[in-house]
């Protein structure tokens, strides 16, 4: 989904910003230099092209247009170096002490809905160090202390690694799935349950489904395991 271009069928947080944030430029006639104007309209462009890129226009965009407002509608007094210096200690003990009563309170922890807990559970047993998982499953894998094949950082692992990898589990290329398990010596694999490679490996000789359930399946490399995936002949052709 955070690849997907941004929906706007229904309206959310991020089409409630956009449109106030042009209502405030329209109205106040904000000007921006030529070079913020790319940026800004570049961090936009990502933004409304991927989801995942709308963190980066809230992050990035007000510094973009922070000193243009300043120099527009005109800063307030400096206050004096004492007095900013007492503020910023008030802020750091205010938020200090927040953090302090929020910790034990607050607890964090990665969405169970679709996770794959009791696979990754079984998993750990088989004690194995290549695993080819889905792309959902990365970020799981890692908080319970599990190197992934792939997680949402996809930035880290390249364009075409990627493509490759999803090709191969949704067997667009089918010969991709079967390249990924050989080049990078795979011992199990770790994907949903309902997707197509999960359901080819359940027919491909050498590779052992050892646990399943509605989220996640395991399939294991073993050299002497056997399917039979031929249907039986019927002669009556009437």
């Amino acid at each position: 989904m955070e690849w997907k271009a941004t929906d706007f069928q229904s309206l959310g947080p991020f089409e409630i910003c956009l449109l106030l944030a042009i209502g405030f430029a329209l109205f106040h006639g904000l000007r921006l230099p030529p070079v913020r104007i790319l940026m800004l309209l570049g961090l936009l462009h990502m933004a409304l092209a991927q989801a995942r890129a709308a963190e980066l226009l809230a992050l990035i965009g007000p510094l973009v247009l922070a000193a243009p407002l300043a120099r527009q509608f005109g800063a307030e007094p400096v206050p004096p170096m004492a007095t900013r210096a007492s503020l910023a200690a008030a802020v750091v003990l205010a938020l200090g002490a927040g953090t302090l009563a929020s910790a034990p309170i607050l607890t964090f922890a990665p969405n169970m809905r679709g996770t794959p807990v009791a696979a990754v559970s079984e998993l750990k047993k088989l004690h194995l160090a290549r695993v080819l998982n889905d792309y959902d499953f990365g970020g799981y894998l890692i908080a319970s202390g599990v190197a992934p094949f792939i997680d949402g950082r996809t930035e880290l692992y390249g364009e075409k690694f990627f493509v490759d990898h999803n090709a191969a589990s949704g067997l667009m290329e089918p010969d991709n799935l079967f390249r990924l398990l050989k080049d990078y010596d795979i011992e199990a694999t770790l994907l949903r349950t309902q997707s197509a490679a999960t359901k080819l490996l359940d027919h491909v000789d050498g590779w052992q489904k050892v646990y399943a359930d509605d989220i996640a399946t395991i399939h294991l490399r073993r050299p002497d395991a056997r399917h039979v995936a031929e249907p039986a002949v019927d002669a009556d052709r009437n």
